[in-house]
């Protein structure tokens, strides 16, 4: 594999975000989730594709795909939809009713109806486009936590402190009233609520309880204290024969349901009250099937996606649980850029929520200790934190490679700011000096993606709008770029080539383009993969440009050729199923600047040494632990280190050396809260 330098930093430790709930949209194959922050992430084929910004003072507490639009409520008391270009409220609705606990949709997809702190369930009209209130229901006494809503969409459930209540969705008039068991005389708030197309109502409640009830009589068929705490959330999937629930205790606990039939003989059907056809109840009966603790922490969503189960909670991971009952989590780290790296300077820029912190790299006296690690002569230093304006989150950020200029945007605006670092230790402590480039910002509009080119001689910024602006700074002027292809799309990457004549960008789309620096004219488009592009990057010295997608292939694009390059041809039908196989997607790579057949790729448990002049792995061959090297005879491209987790961000300096930035598992457990104490035997 051949040895690197590699400064291991762990002095960035962005906090972690526990997720508050989640929404899958069957139509474009999405999942968004909402985190602490008030921050909602898209997720496809379980990369993050889009990340909108939240408010921490105005949190989140559900979200809601409607066909593929995107609604969010939560304690403004108004529901919100996204615009899903420039990644902010595109259309606000009041409720006029207080915060607002929970929502759902009809099942046509033009009713939205939510719960609200005042005791209303408030519906709104969205078909057409439109967002608009349409009426509230009859109130009641106490708050609705939850609420669900019936296929024939005539029926809405709801359930709130000590009740469960049947409503006509048409007239607004709750017609059936559960009442719930108080556990010495302590309330019962119900916590998640879901109703079965048979009309079957499930709840969860602060008692730990799960009850299933007759919908049409208001009767409960039966109860299961399951858990040691609140449940917090229900799932139930599509043939609506399985239902899982969890909560502040986080095991994960199934229930499916048996049929009794008797000589062959089909179910007996029943007429319901507002026209369904519930099956007889005492010839089905739910048990518990299975239960596992998959989390450690607090679990605040469930859904199906298919016959996978994902959960996600208060530790940020977002759990996939197979029907086999196996489970793979990806964390809660940000697939976004946090750490760029001034390649000539040896200076290294963190993006926090609201800040940037521009450190100096330590520097290795030469002498090795214990594990090859060698021994620091000077430590890293924090020589600048630089905060946004009235604390605004920080989309993006971006430093020139000798860190003369640093710059980032917000969901307002974009800035520039000159720096003069203290570079000679003689000089300290004398402070750095930070310049705001007025003039240039307030040309810039905010972004979603910035980078300077290698020379310093411009800026580029992929705009909220879609576009690209290209700012120059000799000459002082602008340059605006629309979108390839005429249709404003979110671009979600962009790199600049290293002679910086060339930016590519790739766009929610799937399209990566690649756009000329100085005319500002579009050079080409690389022919579309109908996957999601994960990671590019630009060869150090020739005009190729290097691109990884979200299947785990990747291509190397001539530009002068206008096609891919030989190898890339080469390689097309000579994948190994164990690295497509891979779940974790490749979100950063980067050429080594001192030989570039050699390429890093990175995700968040795993640096791989790509050398592009060592043959693929025999598709024939299973290897115990693939990318690791064995027998001379099976050596190949792939070099795989996973004594990292979990990365944040690795580059290359111009002296060769590497920088992995990292946050360690014990980092996340600090962030924590603690979790729900249990008793183990011979333990107090």
């Amino acid at each position: 594999m051949g040895d690197f330098k590699v400064h291991q930093v762990r002095f960035f430790s962005p906090k972690v975000l526990g997720i508050q709930c989640f929404s899958y949209n069957e139509l474009n194959k999405k999942l968004a989730l909402s985190r602490t922050d008030g921050s909602i992430e898209i997720l496809g084929n379980w990369y993050k594709e889009k990340v909108i910004p939240g408010d921490i003072d105005h949190p989140i507490e559900t979200i809601l795909w409607v066909s593929n639009r995107l609604f969010s409520a939560g304690g403004s008391g108004e529901v919100v939809e996204y615009d899903l270009v420039k990644l902010e409220p595109k259309m606000k609705a009041h409720c006029n009713a207080g915060p607002i606990w929970c929502s759902v949709k009809n099942h046509s997809n033009t009713r939205i109806a939510v719960g609200t702190d005042g005791g209303c369930v408030v519906l709104f009209d969205v078909e057409n486009g439109c967002l608009n209130y349409l009426k509230t229901f009859s109130k009641q006494e106490g708050r609705i936590l939850c609420l669900d809503w019936h296929q024939a969409e005539e029926i809405i459930v709801t359930g709130g402190i000590d009740n469960i209540r049947v409503w006509n969705a048409n007239s607004g008039i709750a017609v059936e009233r559960f009442t719930m068991k108080r556990h010495k005389q302590k309330q019962t708030i119900v916590w998640c609520i879901k109703i079965l197309a048979n009309l079957t109502v499930v709840s969860g409640d602060s008692q730990g309880r799960i009850t299933f009830w007759d919908g049409k009589y208001g009767t409960e068929l039966m109860s299961f204290f399951s858990h040691r705490a609140d449940i917090l959330c229900l799932a139930v999937s599509k043939d609506e024969k399985t239902v899982v629930c969890s909560g502040v205790d986080p095991k994960l606990i199934w229930f499916e349901l048996l049929s009794e039939e008797t000589d062959g003989l089909p179910a007996k059907k029943l007429k319901g009250k507002f026209g369904a056809t519930p099956a007889a109840r005492e010839q089905s009966r739910w048990v518990q099937s299975f239960a596992k603790n998959f989390q450690s922490h607090d679990i605040n969503s469930l859904v199906f996606i298919k016959d996978e189960l994902v959960s996600g909670g208060a530790d940020s991971f977002i759990s996939l649980i197979s029907p086999k009952k196996k489970c793979f989590k990806y964390s809660g780290i940000p697939q976004k850029k946090l750490v760029h790296t001034a390649a000539d300077a040896n200076v290294l820029l963190l993006q926090y929520p609201t800040y940037l912190e521009i450190w100096d790299l330590g520097q290795a006296s030469g002498k090795t200790g214990d594990q090859k690690i060698l021994t620091l002569e000077k430590q890293p230093r924090n020589q600048v934190q630089l905060k946004s304006k009235h604390d605004r989150p920080v989309i993006c950020c971006a430093l020139t490679s000798d860190a003369k200029m640093v710059a980032y945007s917000t969901t307002t605006d974009s800035r520039i700011y000159c720096l003069n670092l203290v570079t000679d230790p003689s000089q300290l402590p004398s402070c750095p000096a930070v310049e705001h480039l007025k003039n240039f910002s307030s040309m810039l509009l905010p972004a979603h993606q910035m980078v300077f080119t290698h020379d310093s001689s411009k800026f580029i910024l992929a705009t909220n709008a879609g576009t690209l602006q290209i700012l120059n700074f000799e000459d002082n002027e602008i340059t605006c770029i629309n979108p390839a292809k005429g249709i404003a799309e979110s671009i979600h990457l962009l790199e600049v080539s290293s002679d910086s004549r060339y930016v590519a960008t790739a766009n929610s789309s799937q399209e990566v383009n690649v756009f000329d620096t100085v005319s500002g004219e579009h050079v080409t488009t690389v022919p579309l993969q109908r996957v999601m592009p994960t990671a590019i990057t630009f060869h150090p010295s020739l005009p190729m440009l290097f691109i990884v997608y979200s299947n785990m292939q990747f291509q190397e694009f001539n530009l002068t050729e206008n096609n891919f390059t030989r190898w890339s041809k080469q390689i097309k039908k000579k994948w190994h199923s164990q690295w497509l196989s891979r779940r974790r997607k490749i979100t950063n790579v980067s050429y080594n600047p001192l030989n570039p057949n050699q390429l890093i790729l990175q995700d968040e448990e795993m640096i791989c040494l790509l050398v592009k002049n060592q043959p693929f792995p025999d598709p024939k061959v299973h290897f115990k632990v693939f990318g690791h090297q064995g027998p001379h005879s099976e050596a190949h491209a792939f070099h795989i280190v996973n004594k990292f987790k979990y990365i944040l961000g690795s580059s290359f300096l111009r002296n060769g050396q590497m920088v992995i930035v990292e946050k360690t598992p014990k980092d996340f457990e600090d962030d924590l809260l603690p979790v729900l104490r249990v008793k183990k035997f011979g333990m107090g």
